[in-house]
């Protein structure tokens, strides 16, 4: 219920009790179970706006976390930060210290968060395993002090093997990160605290090994060369990969060991000051005209100029460009002047305009583009109304650099729906991830438009469910920033919206129960109760608009591509209630409505009928306050009196030739009215199953009128259902067969004479009429007397059903 139910109250209330369970039972086993749930879904977007549940939850993970017991718990810790990191939640780990720091005071603040460290990394070198070397990483980020005391068991894992497997890679690659970390806390003198056998082995990762490792050991280089102001410890590596560049620049051929010496030189540009430290000639470099003098602006421009030459020779694709446009995002950190140049702009253009099976290139861009984004925005914060200098000597701002960047926001967001509107493939949803990393960091330096940026993300919340909660988070950000331009862009997400699902998942389309549909629309509600109030009102116009216009003429055109395998044998995915042949021939009759697929026999019929449904199951599960409950509710009388009345009137004059797709649309589109108005009347969390009950009790009759394919049947619905306004009435199920026998057994006892009665003696003046007591026989037992009572009461009912 945490995690699956759409209702959002009842998951913040699942979590209330898990929150309670682990505070109360931190011995238990299933304690650890409670808090994995917890931590999963810390990062929901539930979670955004209410501060007071996530306050107390991460006050109950703390117990958890740092009580008397939690050194014999240190396993279950490091599977608990490990999951928080595969999450994507990095606040959890500040706000977990953050809570520690606010209940323990300062005093015994560090005291505890060392203990913790300690019996953390005394459990994992006990017993290693690569999938928990993140949870460790994401805590030295935030506490690299309390790591300074296990340096040496750190350095055990830099000793690899050559060629190193996958496990110590990803060991070498934590504890290179980690050592970077505890350096640039540690500051100047920090190199005398590492062992010499430990920097030999961090100098043999940079030198041996794959660039994945290069760049962390070349950052502990880097740190402590600039720390200490002593180049000499990068000199050689870097001079070595500046020839290279240099090599490459004048002559692009994919030289093998390119790619690992950007990366070895886009991180000392990155870490390190090289204009300052090293002259061109220390580099063995020479200064090409027109160009600037220092090391590491020469460097960089060679990167730059190797894009250029790629673009110019229409070599797009070579093997080695997605690791350096990642190489050039590290090295146009620091450089932030030359990301203003028409090279560096055309290169982010480059890597962006991709081709069917170079999805690679892409992806390396878009991460490339997202972390530089986040580093000028972070440097913007930083300096205020601070300036760097541009390559011509002038003052640039760190704003105006992000500006340069927003021209490639139209195609980030055109990325984000790369292959929802075809066969799903695999490279389909790493690049819609990386775009999404690109779209937010848009968002939060303030370049997003935030009608096109919620246009874009509908469709992903809806059809990717790798990028759901991402996707509505974003969409609440926005929402919060501009909610007049998301209620905007609400009509055209929508529909975006519907073709994505008519791709990727058909199967979630239908007016019966879609649990995953459901729970997806409960998350955008989340995105409608930030909105302000005319803002919500244009949500709930602008979805009824789509409802009243089902219109077959047309129709097709209002979605960017939808399948055409319509009919035929793809029919089944398409049905109505969301089940094939084999689900009707099982139940027919579950619902109260037959649910074969060919009773539309029509495509577009299907398609209508879907879209309006999906519109209004969107309706159902919004938040509507009582204000906006009376505005459904006129929205539907409205239509029921006015455009469905006139259809109908048309068709009686014969004042114009309505056909039976005309009349179907129309007849669609009442029957799903006629259920809003039904549905909003009851209590928000039985809206959902109401709305499906007043469809279910409709859609026979609808049905068997579309099945004639005339307009005289479909006007004889129509007719029948505007003589019943907006009221549906609900029949009456048949009783199982637990209730026939005890109708039969009263029946029956009827026909018998009966025995000795006697009466209860109750005050019958302080009693109401239904609850007077029945005469029962002596001698029974109270379960006897129990069935009694029973078999009368069914009888009566029986009795008053006649």
């Amino acid at each position: 219920a945490a995690g699956a139910d759409p209702s959002v109250a009842v998951r913040n209330a699942a979590r209330r009790i898990l929150s309670s369970f682990v505070r109360c039972n931190l011995e238990s086993p299933l304690a650890f179970e409670a808090c994995s749930d917890l931590v999963g879904h810390l990062a929901s977007d539930t979670w955004r706006g209410n501060g007071a549940l996530g306050g107390k939850v991460l006050e109950d993970l703390r117990e958890y976390f740092f009580g008397a017991s939690a050194p014999q718990r240190a396993p279950f810790l490091l599977k608990l930060l490990a999951a928080a990191h595969r999450s994507g939640s990095k606040s959890f780990v500040p706000g977990l210290l953050r809570a520690q720091r606010s209940s323990g005071g300062a005093s015994r603040y560090r005291p505890s968060i060392s203990a913790l460290v300690a019996s953390l990394v005394s459990t994992f070198a006990a017993a290693p395993e690569p999938r928990y070397m993140a949870g460790l990483q994401a805590l030295s980020e935030v506490v690299p002090w309390a790591f300074v005391g296990h340096i040496a068991t750190l350095g055990v894992f830099l000793a690899i093997g050559s060629p190193p497997s996958a496990g110590q890679e990803v060991f070498a690659l934590g504890a290179c990160t980690m050592l970077a970390d505890i350096l640039v806390a540690l500051g100047e003198g920090a190199a005398r605290i590492v062992s010499p056998w430990a920097w030999a082995r961090v100098d043999l990762l940079v030198t041996s090994h794959s660039s994945r490792l290069a760049r962390p050991a070349m950052r502990c280089l880097c740190v402590v060369a600039e720390s200490e102001g002593n180049p000499e410890r990068i000199l050689a590596h870097v001079r070595r990969a500046a020839s290279v560049l240099r090599a490459e620049a004048d002559n692009p051929q994919g030289a093998p060991g390119l790619a690992r010496a950007a990366w070895i030189a886009a991180t000392a540009c990155e870490h390190c000051d090289l204009d300052r430290l090293f002259a061109l000639k220390d580099l063995g470099l020479s200064a090409r005209p027109g160009r600037r003098t220092g090391a590491g602006s020469a460097i960089v421009e060679d990167m730059l100029h190797i894009f250029d030459a790629c673009a110019r020779t229409g070599q797009q694709h070579f093997a080695t460009l997605p690791a350096l446009i990642l190489a050039l995002g590290f090295a146009l950190r620091r450089h932030m002047a030359l990301a203003t140049t028409p090279k560096a702009i055309a290169a982010f253009t480059l890597g962006l305009n991709i081709a069917r099976g170079h999805e690679l290139m892409a992806e390396r861009t878009l991460e490339s583009l997202t972390h530089l984004l986040e580093s000028l925005t972070s440097q913007a914060e930083t300096l205020g109304a601070g300036e760097v200098r541009g390559r011509d000597g002038r003052k640039i701002a760190p704003g105006e650099v992000t500006v340069q960047f927003s021209r490639h926001q139209a195609v980030v967001l055109q990325l984000l729906g790369y292959g929802l509107y075809r066969r799903p493939e695999a490279a389909d949803v790493p690049l819609r991830a990386r775009a999404l990393s690109a779209a937010r960091a848009f968002q939060s330096a303030g370049l997003a438009h935030p009608g096109s940026t919620s246009i874009a993300l509908i469709p992903a919340l809806f059809a990717d469910r790798a990028l759901r909660r991402s996707a509505a988070a974003l969409l609440v950000a926005v929402a919060r920033q501009n909610s007049d331009a998301v209620a905007a862009g609400m009509t055209s997400g929508i529909r975006h919206a519907f073709a994505a699902i008519m791709w990727q998942a058909p199967q979630n389309l239908s007016l019966a129960s879609s649990a995953t549909l459901t729970r997806t629309a409960s998350d955008l509600a989340c995105t409608f109760s930030v909105c302000k109030r005319s803002s919500r009102v244009r949500w709930v116009r602008s979805l009824f608009s789509e409802i009243q216009g089902l219109d077959g003429s047309g129709f097709l055109q209002k979605f960017p591509g939808l399948p055409a395998e319509l009919g035929g044998a793809k029919a089944a995915r398409l049905s109505p209630f969301g089940g094939g042949r084999r689900r009707a021939a099982q139940s027919p009759s579950d619902d109260g409505a037959a649910m074969d697929e060919a009773a539309i026999r029509s495509p577009m019929q299907r398609l209508l009928l879907l879209f309006g449904g999906f519109c209004a199951h969107m309706l159902v599960v919004l938040p509507l306050s009582p204000v906006e409950v009376e505005l459904v509710v006129d929205e539907c009388t409205k239509y029921l009196e006015l455009r469905a009345a006139a259809t109908h009137s048309a068709y009686e004059h014969d004042e114009e030739n309505v056909g039976a797709d005309r009349f179907f649309s129309v007849c669609a589109a009442t029957m799903l009215c006629r259920a809003l108005a039904q549905a909003v009347g009851s209590e928000a969390p039985l809206r959902t199953r109401a709305f499906q009950v007043a469809l279910t009790v409709q859609w026979p009759t609808l049905m068997t009128a579309s099945c004639a394919g005339t307009s005289e049947a479909m006007a004889q619905w129509l007719g029948d259902a505007l003589a019943s306004g907006t009221a549906v009435p609900v029949p009456r199920k048949r009783p199982g067969r637990l209730a026939r026998k005890l109708i039969a057994s009263s029946v029956e006892s009827r026909c018998q004479p009966p025995g000795p009665e006697v009466e209860v003696k109750v005050p019958l003046d302080t009693m109401t009429p239904e609850k007077r007591p029945l005469p029962i026989a002596l001698g029974e037992t109270p379960v006897g007397i129990e069935r009694s009572l029973k078999r009368q009461r069914m009888c009566q009912v029986q009795l008053i059903e006649d």
